[in-house]
């Protein structure tokens, strides 16, 4: 399943007695060619990582071992963890955040988080976004990403109501209104 291996040196050891207890779905967030984003990500002097990066033609490049900590979710947290990379998987996925997903990337990353799921026994409602362990800093996967379509796959957390039940306004700094 794994197209190709790098190692990026931007990881670390995971805290000690660490777990790995979430999936962290990001979105590159760049105009560039591929070739550029891997080189990104292996550039000592970006001091970012992931875990693993999906092309848009659905390959997948692992560039930090899942026992190591990577460098993607800087300042973040969720349901009392204040430290997620040391208890999560970084996945990216080829993006600049204003292009629909290709369908074969979303093949690719479903396949990989089945298996990510099952090897580590990380829960269909730990599949999270960027932009919910970093509330206010941070929108990927962003308003194109298909949760609807993972739904269906029996990952992630998706509510059927319409959009229009939301409040979708990114540059409120806690986006959170009463409905």
């Amino acid at each position: 399943m794994i197209s190709y291996k790098y190692q990026s040196p931007n990881y670390n050891d995971r805290a000690q007695n660490s777990k790995i207890e979430f999936i962290i779905i990001h979105y590159t967030g760049v105009e560039m060619e591929f070739h550029q984003v891997i080189n990104w990500f292996l550039n000592k002097e970006s001091r970012v990582s992931c875990h693993f990066l999906i092309d848009k033609s659905g390959g997948i490049c692992n560039l930090v071992d899942i026992s190591k900590r990577a460098w993607h979710a800087g300042q973040s947290s969720w349901n009392n963890c204040l430290d997620i990379n040391s208890h999560s998987i970084g996945i990216e996925l080829h993006n600049s955040g204003n292009e629909d997903f290709t369908p074969l990337q979303l093949k690719s990353l479903v396949k990989l988080l089945k298996e990510l799921m099952s090897d580590n026994g990380i829960k269909s409602w730990d599949i999270l976004g960027h932009s919910d362990v970093s509330i206010g800093r941070k929108i990927d996967p962003g308003i194109k990403f298909p949760w609807h379509q993972l739904a269906k796959d029996k990952i992630g957390f998706f509510s059927n109501l319409s959009q229009e039940n939301f409040d979708t306004d990114v540059s409120d700094k806690n986006n959170q209104h009463i409905i």
